[in-house]
């Protein structure tokens, strides 16, 4: 059997920007300022386009720290390698009178809420909503209850998951960052790295029965029209020999000179 099987201040803040995701993305970055001041923040509406490079700078120039937390929307956007740990389980900490700098690539449209987590901050009105408009195939909002189910999954992870999750935190020093069970559009992803627009799924026994392969192949077909090269492997190959499988996400990430990157196959095949 192959080891390699195919196929996102103050106390009365409310946020009701929308951003906005269009399908064709101009070659600039640009840039945005976002203050958070006492009880005010500027702008309240952000409108970014899908597949175009911003580069965010959060200034609070209030008298005590605020966070920009927004879990959803950190999902749906490629982070710049030298600014993800930046954010911390979905959030941003902006101390008194710092700064921040990220570069994100809006990847999906979305609606996404967004608030502060510091002490009776939400509780007062530090709440609100970016909504994602656009963005050609698949414009999707994430359908409701997904993050939920997300976070069931990462809670109740599978031996060959964890065990995998463990060695893919590693590439962190690469410059990779993985995420595990990841909601994009209507589908939670087993692990993503958005940056190098790849997506590994860990598949048990049931999937290569009919009915399972049709599925895979509709939830893949989708993923590649957004760009997004997916490759999966058996549960049990991880657990017998997860060095190898890393070495075949690695040559995926990073093929070497000369070499072009394997292709895939929605029904199975690769390396034996």
């Amino acid at each position: 059997m192959g080891l390699f099987r195919s196929s996102l201040a103050g106390i009365f803040l409310v946020l009701t920007g929308s951003i906005a995701f269009g399908a064709d993305a101009p070659a600039s970055r640009q840039d945005i300022q976002v203050t958070l001041s006492n009880f005010s923040f500027a702008p309240n509406m952000l409108r970014l386009q899908r597949n175009m490079s911003y580069a965010i700078h959060f200034m609070n120039s209030a008298s005590g720290g605020h966070s920009f937390s927004a879990p959803g929307f950190f999902a749906a956007v490629a982070v710049a390698p030298e600014d993800r740990s930046k954010i911390v389980n979905g959030k941003i900490e902006i101390p008194a009178g710092q700064t921040v700098d990220i570069v994100i690539t809006p990847m999906m449209a979305g609606s996404y809420p967004i608030f502060c987590t510091h002490f009776l901050h939400q509780t007062f009105g530090m709440k609100g909503e970016a909504r994602g408009r656009g963005g050609g195939q698949m414009r999707t909002r994430l359908k409701p209850g997904i993050i939920g189910r997300a976070r069931n999954l990462r809670a109740y992870a599978t031996d060959a998951e964890r065990k995998l999750w463990y060695k893919l935190r590693e590439l962190k020093a690469l410059g990779y960052h993985f995420r595990r069970q990841a909601p994009f559009r209507s589908y939670i992803l087993d692990f993503v790295e958005h940056s190098a627009k790849l997506v590994i799924e860990l598949d048990g026994g049931q999937h290569g029965e009919d009915k399972h392969r049709v599925r895979d192949e509709i939830r893949d077909r989708a993923l590649r029209s957004e760009g997004y090269r997916v490759i999966r492997f058996w549960n049990g190959d991880v657990l017998m020999n997860v060095d190898r499988i890393v070495e075949c996400v690695l040559a995926e990430l990073d093929p070497p000179p000369g070499r072009l990157r394997r292709p895939t196959s929605p029904q199975g095949g690769g390396i034996k």
